[in-house]
């Protein structure tokens, strides 16, 4: 998958492939300036004012 946030803090999920498919938009309640990071299968997204772990 690959995710794509934007400055309003809404992270699309696209399925790679030759087709474009959007899997899903997910907003995490805030803006957000930075890109997100990956560690041991946990997704960091940093918005304005929280640190996001997304993962089991």
């Amino acid at each position: 998958m690959v995710y794509m946030p934007n400055d309003d803090g809404v992270i699309t999920v696209i399925k790679p492939g030759p087709d474009f498919e959007v899997i899903s938009k997910n907003a995490i309640g805030e803006s957000m300036n930075s890109s997100p990071a990956i560690s041991n299968g946990k997704i960091f997204l940093r918005g304005e004012k929280h640190l996001f772990c997304i993962g089991v």
